[in-house]
């Protein structure tokens, strides 16, 4: 539920029968989406990255819709409100075609220096698409193989 919807249209669904896991998913539409911010240097203290810092994303999704395709993207932000959109780095996503069963995928980022905060987006380029059992998760640039 910590996901913001970020479009009326997208459903929360209550149904333990078909959920991945638990009892809720979320269905979005095509060009449907939803978005969670997070602290880019994983320390929840005021600092930017030093660069290298990486996130993983996974989701499962699912579409009956022929040609779905889902997205995992994630959006990177300086200290100066409203910059998500500058520089080469700022947008890095991974697109999936999809299929009715459930399915893992994993999508991967990697911040340049001077990010203060990420936002990973849910989306669904085409077709309907469920997604169920999200995890994300900060490796520290110091920690990286």
């Amino acid at each position: 539920f910590g996901w913001r919807y970020k479009d009326d249209g997208v459903e929360r669904i209550d149904d333990a029968a078909n959920a991945r896991e638990g009892r809720f998913y979320i269905r979005l539409d095509g060009g449907e989406q939803v978005h969670q911010g997070t602290d880019a240097t994983g320390d929840l203290l005021p600092n930017a990255t030093r660069g290298g810092e990486t996130y993983r994303v996974t989701a499962w999704m699912r579409s009956d819709s022929p040609g779905a395709r889902g997205n995992i993207m994630t959006r990177f932000r300086s200290q100066q409100y409203g910059t998500h959109d500058d520089g080469t780095f700022a947008v890095q996503a991974s697109g999936f075609a999809l299929s009715p069963k459930w399915k893992r995928y994993v999508h991967t980022s990697t911040a340049e220096p001077g990010v203060w905060t990420t936002f990973h987006y849910l989306a669904a380029e085409s077709g309907v698409v469920e997604i169920d059992d999200v995890s994300v998760e900060y490796i520290s640039s110091e920690t990286r193989d």
